[in-house]
């Protein structure tokens, strides 16, 4: 990822962390602003942008060492997707969607200038029942072409 996202990331952890250890009203609203000032700036680099965002938290505090498209990807987002992660130097990347058109987006991706390096098991945002244990799921594990 490209330093400027990597600032952005710390900066929401950051918003976040201090309204979890906000003492008072103030520090809160102070945490939402900061959250919410980064968030604006974000919302600026277009909507795949902060999709791969979102997708990117998800990816991280479940564990995982690459981004994780868990949900679907309808045919026309596909490439913009794949355009965004270029734009953000995103090199590998995990399809783990169940939904039963994963296949054809998977494809989408291909024609789209990924190349599939291979099936993968990743973590899952869920966890077990009474545990903080990340379930497992199986995904492709594809390559961005620069």
């Amino acid at each position: 990822m490209n330093t400027t996202k990597r600032t952005r990331r710390y900066s929401i952890r950051d918003a976040k962390n201090a309204y979890d250890i906000a003492k008072n009203e103030d520090e809160k609203n102070a945490a939402r602003s900061a959250y919410k000032a980064v968030w604006d700036e974000l919302k600026e680099l277009g909507k795949e942008a902060c999709r791969l965002f979102n997708e990117y938290e998800v990816s991280r505090d479940s564990g995982n060492d690459y981004l994780d498209i868990s949900e679907v990807v309808w045919d026309n987002e596909a490439a913009k997707l794949i355009e965004a992660m270029r734009q953000n130097g995103i090199e590998r990347f995990t399809f783990s969607s169940g939904w039963s058109h994963a296949v054809e987006t998977a494809w989408l991706f291909k024609e789209a200038g990924c190349t599939l390096e291979g099936l993968v098991e990743i973590n899952s945002r869920y966890t077990g029942w009474n545990s903080d244990e990340h379930e497992k799921a199986h995904g492709y594990l594809f390559r961005v072409k620069g």
